[in-house]
């Protein structure tokens, strides 16, 4: 028999019909089951026979203990309506808030024992940053909780984290001038949603001892507020001196237009999300460079420049000289006429005969050919007009074939260095058999080829004064 409007079995057989459970719709007549009112469900694993059921309500009364440095623990009571239900869980998210932008807290934050399928009502929050803005998020569930568009959840923003903000540590003297100072500094927390934004401010310094005896321009001084400085005379205030205050977006910055050689006292703070200074900076001084000190820090690069520059000459020039020395020794002759010749010129093929007859006088036949061959070279083939007994002439009281140093050099074609003779004292041939060729340089005789000429000439005179006579016409 079917079931009346408001009753429901769940199967065609002779069983009883039952009336529609809780939270139900009233059914049609011969229902198999009663429908859900709105907002009430049944979870997948509830028999039709069941009641719906609802979503929970927020879990209550959420607070935060902090138990350690970056720790604490998020504690909440069940919800006030667990939409009669009994397998309520709960779930915990974070949040990182700075202003009104937020962002999910990732990185090393962490929940202990898990961030969901939670059956206590407390969980440790891990890895906290300090100085930051936490959301949290807790929310109960439950088994209809899947089917509700609608989710219930408590939130709490912790401000007790805020006891350790970002601040200055270290304030850097990047570079200095006689008036400009480039300054960066450190913070301690850098772990920021955004990049942080920095009040700077520096003053003149002014001696500690003013407020008992008189400034160092004769004048005392009182602080009206820590921003303001007041130097007083007899008569009343006449100059006021106060911060400047700078508002920076990096942590570097250069100061300009300041006095050669003073001291400035700096102090940086970190501002927070709203604009307002992170407690109080530690002063820091630093000093312009005085004037003169500038200049010559403002010329070193360029006597650095000159000095290397004329290193750099230096070396080309004895590399070139030393390259220079190094070929002048390759091509210098050796052999045992070196005492006389130490020319690098190359030297002219030898000669293995002359003929006198072509010659008009036989001395100059001779002289010719001492002056181009080395004497031991040197072979008597035949003697011209030889007598019985030769005579063996000499015109000169030295033996040599010349009366005067002047008749020697034009036979050899070097009239222009008689003078150079003169001055240096030599005026006889026994005298010129005597010199080297270190001598004969030593004179002012510097062409290589000029040198090999008298040199050869005077080794000629030499040998043939002590082995050869003198043809006889």
């Amino acid at each position: 028999m079917a079931c009346q409007p408001g009753f429901f079995k769940t199967s065609v057989s002779s069983e009883l019909c039952g009336p529609c459970p809780k939270n139900t719709q009233r059914s049609a007549p011969g229902a198999l089951s009663c429908p859900c009112q709105e907002g009430f469900y049944r979870a997948p694993e509830d028999p039709q026979t069941a009641g719906c059921s609802g979503p929970p309500s927020a879990p209550r009364d959420l607070y935060a203990t902090s138990i350690a440095v970056g720790k604490l623990r998020l504690s909440w009571r069940p919800p006030a309506d667990t939409g009669g239900r009994d397998d309520i869980s709960y779930s915990v998210s974070c949040e990182r808030c700075e202003a009104a932008l937020c962002q999910p807290c990732g990185g090393d934050l962490r929940f202990d024992p898990g961030s969901s399928g939670l059956q206590e009502l407390r969980v440790n929050v891990l890895g906290l940053e300090p100085g930051l803005n936490y959301t949290f998020r807790v929310e109960a569930l439950s088994g209809v909780s899947q089917f509700s568009s609608s989710h219930a959840a408590t939130l709490l923003t912790t401000t007790m984290l805020h006891t350790d903000p970002p601040k200055v540590t270290l304030i850097h003297l990047d570079k200095q001038t006689a008036t400009s100072l480039t300054l960066s500094w450190a913070v301690s927390q850098r772990s920021m949603l955004r990049t942080p934004r920095y009040e700077l401010k520096y003053r003149k310094k002014v001696s500690s001892h003013c407020e008992v005896f008189p400034c160092a321009d004769g004048r005392p001084f009182r602080w009206l507020n820590e921003d303001l400085l007041v130097l007083q005379e007899d008569n009343g205030v006449t100059d006021i001196t106060t911060y400047t205050v700078l508002l920076l977006e990096k942590n570097t910055v250069q100061i300009s237009d300041l006095v050669p050689g003073t001291a400035y006292v700096f102090r940086v703070t970190v501002l927070s999300p709203e604009g307002t200074p992170n407690g109080e900076g530690k002063e820091h001084e630093f000093e312009t460079l005085p004037q003169v000190e500038a200049q010559v820090q403002s010329r070193a690069p360029v006597v650095l420049g000159a000095a290397l520059g004329g290193g750099t000459v230096l070396l080309v020039v004895v590399v070139v000289l030393l390259l220079h020395k190094r070929r002048r020794g390759a091509h210098t002759r050796q052999g045992p006429e070196d005492t006389y010749f130490s020319s690098a010129e190359q030297l002219k093929p030898l000669k293995t005969y002359v003929d006198p007859h072509t010659y008009e006088d036989p001395n100059v036949a001779v002289l010719k050919f001492a002056a181009e061959i080395h004497p031991s070279h040197i072979t008597k083939q035949k003697v011209i007009g030889a007598v019985k007994h030769a005579m063996i002439v000499t015109d000169g009281c030295d033996g040599s074939p010349f009366r005067s140093i002047a008749e020697w050099l034009e036979s050899i074609k070097m009239s222009q260095y008689n003078e150079n003779f003169t001055r240096a004292g030599i005026v006889t041939m026994e005298q010129v058999l005597q010199m080297k060729t270190e001598d004969v340089r030593n004179i002012g005789v510097r062409l290589p080829g000029h040198l090999k000429r008298i040199a050869y000439s005077i080794l000629g005179l030499k040998d043939q004064t002590s082995t050869l006579s003198v043809f006889a016409v």
